[in-house]
């Protein structure tokens, strides 16, 4: 068995030195003793928001060897974003760690805010930590409700999008050399209106906009390709043309969210659900966390499971753990 967990922490050391519900005293730590006790072989972590030095404090409250945890940190805003992967050294080693997007040419020009870590893994399997931002739309508004400046917006958009076509494009490369690939993380986008409780109210948002969509579609071989790139091209809401990109002319990738899957077309689980409201309580959330994987692995995989916490306040992050069981 291969037991491979994703989590976005929202800040590696809140979610362990402090805490989102300091009142009750749980963390990060509790889940992680759970599931490591369990059993698990790979965490893929998301927006650690820690560099090198910050981490030690954290990794030695979840009883962590630096040396079995890989971090990336975010290389133009410090305490932003970030991915990690943690590796169990008593079931599996590390055959090679990889950052292939950091040195991507549209990387320094768009200020990527998305970050990509690989771990090819000593039983043939390649897991990727991939964490891409939310973006802003021209509908997103500040915090005092003034809608967000238009060249801002499309700016923070387009990075999005470029970004997604680096991280498809080393997909497809990994996918012709590497003999399994889990990719996972927190992708800031709602497949489909299953996906969140309130998809009416969203269409025009970002996370859960067509063009954005549209690059799910690409990944899964789901819909008509030249539909795809017509969505992909133009979004009439808000006239806006995202940017040409390579991917959607290179056909499907046909990797599996094998979530949706196992769970089938009727089933909503989320992963993330806002902090403003009673969100978290009426389950009024958003399924952004997933796992993609390769054909061949696709048919292995035993279970998918969400590991809410029991309640708002004993919760560690604002997302909840996503863990899958591979029979490999």
């Amino acid at each position: 068995m291969f037991t491979v967990a994703t989590i976005n922490v929202a800040g590696l050391r809140g979610a362990t030195i402090t805490g989102k519900g300091p009142r009750t005293g749980h963390g990060l730590q509790e889940w992680f003793a759970q599931i490591r006790q369990s059993g698990v072989d790979v965490i893929a972590f998301q927006e650690t928001k820690v560099n090198a030095d910050q981490m030690l404090e954290p990794l030695k409250l979840l009883e962590i060897n630096p040396d079995d945890f890989f971090l990336q940190e975010d290389q133009f805003r410090k305490g932003h974003a970030g991915v990690g992967l943690w590796i169990n050294p008593e079931t599996i080693t590390v055959s090679a760690i990889e950052t292939p997007l950091e040195s991507h040419p549209n990387s320094q020009k768009y200020s990527f805010s998305g970050r990509w870590l690989e771990a090819e893994l000593s039983n043939e399997v390649t897991v990727v930590s991939a964490y891409f931002h939310h973006a802003e739309s021209p509908t997103s508004m500040s915090r005092d409700r003034v809608l967000i400046d238009r060249n801002k917006s499309e700016h923070s958009m387009n990075s999005k999008h470029f970004f997604m076509d680096a991280s498809f494009a080393r997909i497809r490369e990994l996918l012709k050399t590497r003999k399994h690939l889990i990719v996972m993380g927190d992708i800031n986008i709602a497949h489909h209106d299953l996906d969140l409780k309130n998809f009416k109210g969203n269409k025009t948002k970002a996370g859960f906009l067509p063009e954005e969509r549209a690059w799910l579609d690409l990944l899964l071989h789901e819909s008509d390709l030249e539909q795809i790139k017509k969505t992909y091209s133009y979004n009439p809401d808000f006239d806006y043309h995202p940017p040409q990109v390579e991917q959607f002319d290179q056909g499907f990738l046909d990797m599996h969210d094998v979530s949706r899957e196992l769970w089938g077309p009727q089933t909503s689980r989320y992963t993330w659900w806002t902090n403003m409201g009673h969100a978290f309580d009426n389950d009024a959330g958003w399924r952004i966390d997933y796992q993609f994987v390769d054909a061949a692995l696709a048919q292995s995989v035993i279970s998918s499971d969400v590991h809410k916490q029991t309640s708002f306040l004993t919760r560690f992050s604002d997302h909840a753990p996503l863990v899958n069981i591979y029979k490999i």
